[in-house]
């Protein structure tokens, strides 16, 4: 310590008029942290209470001190963290852009090669045999699942680039439902499915995309139709509830293990990996569509009213909500030749 440059010495102490000092170690959970240095102008003796109060300032300071730097080197990592999140979402942009160039080169080709099959199949099949008609409805069948596969990736790249927010406007809860309704039925139809509908209205105006509501609902329907049993039933219903509208689809199919439950919203995720069935990308864009929404989405499954089945139900606020990252993702999209339109756009 007679070292240290930070202790006051005998010449400096004559010269301010220090007549004694008084040092006590400021202690953190690790031990020894620093001093506590006092100084008086006259010779001084301290009792016990005296020097107990001067004691616990002291490791009151060290416990300031420790939480102070803890907080400091959490703020630092949350910043390399924030960082780290940023770059991450721009690369990610950056594959989803590459995705995006590629799946749509792809998917001319493969209309192309579907689109001659069929014709194929319905012009030659007096000159095929049994084997190789069997061979061609298996391709036709792996290029509708390519191409379920190639559009969902397309709309995953669409809902990522923040594109969906210029399709925002002033939208009828009504409308979006009515028509969303019309198509589950066109959905539901071949498997001899029920569509029913519980809509408690009347349903607010809300700022969104109508369009993306309607594809949200329908890929609900979709799914619920891929697992409800023909014959069986589809209910959408709709509520006005704490400022949000709440919609949700249920079915009478067989239902989510509760292992998986957590994970139908993940990209790629399918309960059954070796079913041809989906993509895994259906429940994920849905989701996107939400979070878009500044929504919530959600699963039951069984559904606990009825014990069977699933029902998946979403949220959305009635006001107008645009958050600083919508901003953001609106003038990463903004051509800087024509200010306030997105990439791409058309004079």
């Amino acid at each position: 310590m007679a070292s240290d440059p930070r202790v006051i010495r005998k010449e400096e102490a004559d010269r301010e008029g220090v007549a004694s000092m008084l040092f006590l170690p400021v202690r953190d959970s690790k031990g020894v942290n620093g001093l506590m240095q006092l100084y008086f102008s006259e010779g001084k003796k301290l009792g016990g209470e005296e020097l107990a109060f001067l004691d616990a300032l002291a490791e009151l300071g060290g416990f300031i001190l420790e939480k102070a730097e803890a907080q400091e080197l959490l703020l630092r990592d949350a910043e390399d963290a924030h960082r780290d999140l940023l770059q991450m979402r721009k690369e990610r942009r950056h594959f989803l852009s590459f995705l995006s160039m590629v799946t749509h080169d792809l998917k001319s080709p493969l209309v192309a090669v579907q689109g001659y099959l069929k014709v194929l199949l319905r012009k030659s099949a007096d000159c095929l045999d049994e084997r190789m008609i069997a061979g061609i409805r298996r391709s036709i069948q792996r290029l509708d699942a390519m191409m379920e596969l190639v559009s969902d990736l397309l709309e995953l790249s669409r809902l990522e680039s923040g594109q969906m927010l210029y399709e925002f406007k002033t939208v009828s809860w009504e409308e979006v439902l009515g028509a969303a309704v019309e198509m589950a039925h066109e959905l539901a139809e071949p498997k001899g499915i029920t569509v029913a509908t519980e809509i408690h209205r009347p349903l607010p105006e809300v700022f969104a995309s109508d369009i993306r509501l309607q594809q949200l609902i329908l890929n609900l329907v979709s799914n619920s139709v891929r697992f409800t049993p023909r014959g069986g039933r589809i209910t959408i219903r709709a509520r006005l509830e704490n400022d949000a509208v709440i919609v949700g689809v249920e079915d009478e199919g067989t239902g989510i293990e509760p292992e998986k439950l957590p994970h139908i919203f993940e990209e790629f995720y399918k309960g059954d990996p070796e079913s041809p069935e989906g993509t895994g990308l259906g429940l994920s864009i849905c989701k996107r569509i939400v979070d878009q929404h500044h929504g919530a989405i959600w699963a039951e499954s069984p559904v606990p009213e009825t014990k069977k089945g699933t029902r998946v139900t979403f949220s959305i606020p009635v006001g107008v909500i645009c958050r600083l990252e919508d901003k953001w993702l609106l003038e990463e999209n903004v051509s800087p030749s024509l200010p306030g339109k997105p990439k791409g756009g058309k004079e």
